[in-house]
């Protein structure tokens, strides 16, 4: 059986209970390449075939799943399911995060193809969020993406977290003197995101970020300010947002990314009640063509067409009643 998700037991009497982080530990060398995989930054993503990961002293085999229920009733039949481990990692091997599924399909069932069904289902969810009618997507949307250290406060998202200059951490240290949380800090989760954002600002302020990190920040800052139910933070933020994306509309060197910067415009403009101006930008913004230097042919392309779907879309949904600004974003991944 499985408790929570992190630690595995086979039924068999011979059997030993194991962390998956030693699983995957153990399976270090085993892992074998798959496929290229999107993900917030580039990686390759790996996996494993699914019946090495339960393991007793006899070798691999499937284990049954237990499932609790409060409905003593109903008598509980174990589920035979086996687990898939799929690590993502770049291009230097360095692993960014490892993905974990229980699943029920046959051992006929390859574990790369289940890894790519839940792919292709979890982007479909992720770019179909209500959070796209902001131009931010998950991980951005979701509660833990954002560290804070409970002594220090020192707070930053999590792919970042531990990788800032040593050179930098005197003036960040200055920067947080005297600020104090007066949340639980047992557990960072439990502080307001909105709440981490702003401690997270004051650290970037020392980094040097570009406007195109800082047009993200600021739209993350007010999606959850949002879901905070803060409308001053998140207008604040979101005008912060809109400030930096006309910066970058004046600069000629992103021409060929007009089209998007025209609709985050239009976004923060709706989210702003700037109807005339959200309707304006997102209207101009159709008749431009996507092309960034940074893509492929193909992949602007895709770029393009993705763009004006959700451009479409965003006109139709703005003049109707069911305006994005007006629903309750409360996805929570």
């Amino acid at each position: 059986m499985i408790r929570g998700r992190r630690r595995a037991t086979t039924s068999s009497t011979k059997a030993r209970s194991r962390l998956l982080s030693e699983v995957e530990a153990s399976l270090q060398n085993q892992f074998r390449f798959a496929r290229r995989a999107k993900v917030p930054r580039p990686a390759r993503a790996s996996v494993r075939g699914r019946n090495n990961h339960h393991t007793h002293q006899g070798g691999a085999q499937r284990a049954p799943l237990e499932r609790e229920t409060d409905l003593p009733d109903h008598p509980r039949t174990p589920a035979e399911l086996a687990p898939v481990l799929a690590p993502c990692a770049r291009a230097q091997d360095r692993v960014l995060a490892t993905w974990q599924l229980w699943t029920g399909p046959p051992a006929s069932v390859s574990a790369e193809t289940i890894a790519l069904w839940y792919y292709w289902r979890w982007r479909n969810n992720i770019y179909q969020s209500s959070s796209k009618y902001q131009w931010i997507f998950w991980p951005l949307t979701d509660t833990p993406t954002v560290y804070t250290c409970k002594k220090c406060y020192l707070s930053a998202f999590m792919w970042g977290f531990e990788k800032l200059p040593k050179g930098k951490l005197p003036a960040i240290r200055k920067q947080l003197e005297g600020l104090r949380l007066d949340y639980d800090l047992s557990d960072y989760a439990k502080i307001p995101v909105a709440r981490r954002l702003k401690v997270a600002e004051k650290v970037y302020a020392e980094l040097g970020q570009d406007d195109e990190f800082w047009c993200s920040f600021y739209r993350t800052l007010g999606y959850h300010f949002d879901r905070e139910e803060d409308p001053a933070g998140a207008d604040e933020a979101r005008s912060k947002a809109l400030s930096i994306c006309q910066k970058m509309l004046s600069d000629r060197q992103n021409a060929g990314i007009r089209k998007e910067l025209l609709l985050i415009s239009g976004a923060m403009k709706h989210f702003l009640r700037d109807g005339q101006g959200a309707l304006a930008d997102s209207r101009l913004a159709l008749e431009l063509k996507y092309q960034s230097n940074e893509l492929k042919e193909e992949e602007n392309q895709n770029a393009d067409k993705n763009l004006s779907a959700l451009l479409k879309e965003y006109l139709k949904k703005v003049q109707s009643p069911d305006k994005p600004r007006l629903k309750q974003l409360a996805e929570d991944y």
